[in-house]
């Protein structure tokens, strides 16, 4: 039987033996001071989390430990079909940065939109969580939720003004490949978000532009 405090602390050493100090002051710059880390890369942590299996109670060791790494490993251990609600919540209130964030959506929050409605997981996520899982559910799957629900997290998205991320073009570039057949509705609705959020006008427009691309490609 598992012991996953056991488990956790046996990854955590290997997480110290593999520590790259030069690394870490590297990570440091991109990533801030928010969370401590051992300098190793992501393909070193995904190679470790590979030699041992999907297991919950492991993740939930490790997603609460202050590493970085410790908390990537954790997203890569988790038995998604096998989450519960309570765990999810830990996992997104412990994704303290960007790159974390993103490892959340790509690794827990987009597999748990597969074997979930998007209704229920949109109770858990704001938008910019959404928008990156959104995202991530279209890379790994080449489709989206609905077109609706796409187009109108796009447009809460441009609400809250992350214009700094790029998120928010990635998933109109992600609607626009995912929806043939409804492209020209999609531009009329861009064109429509153009009026009612001026500030981000030239910056839709971009998008549409860059559609031409998608087209040729």
């Amino acid at each position: 039987m598992t012991d996953p405090k056991l488990e956790s602390r046996k990854i955590l050493k290997k997480l110290f033996k593999n520590a790259n100090g030069d690394a870490a002051d590297a990570i440091v710059k991109y990533q801030g001071r928010e969370l401590p880390n051992f300098g190793i890369m992501y393909p070193d942590i995904k190679n470790l989390s590979e030699q041992y299996p999907k297991h919950n109670g492991i993740a939930a060791e490790l997603i609460i430990k202050n590493t970085r790494e410790a908390r990537i490993i954790a997203m890569l251990l988790v038995d998604v079909p096998k989450l519960d609600e309570q765990l999810l919540r830990v996992f997104i209130k412990q994704s303290v940065t960007g790159e974390l964030k993103n490892h959340l959506a790509r690794h827990v929050l987009a597999p748990f939109l597969k074997c979930n409605s998007w209704q229920k997981l949109s109770s858990f996520v704001d938008v910019q969580l959404a928008v990156k899982t959104f995202v991530q559910y279209f890379r790994m799957n080449a489709e989206l939720p609905a077109f609706d629900k796409s187009v109108k997290l796009l447009s809460l998205w441009l609400n809250e003004n992350y214009q700094p991320s790029m998120d928010g073009p990635h998933l109109a570039e992600a609607i626009y490949r995912c929806f043939p057949a409804k492209r020209a509705d999609f531009k009329a609705k861009l064109f429509d978000m153009q009026n009612s959020h001026p500030g981000a006008a030239a910056q839709i427009q971009n998008w549409i532009d860059d559609f031409q691309y998608v087209e040729n490609n």
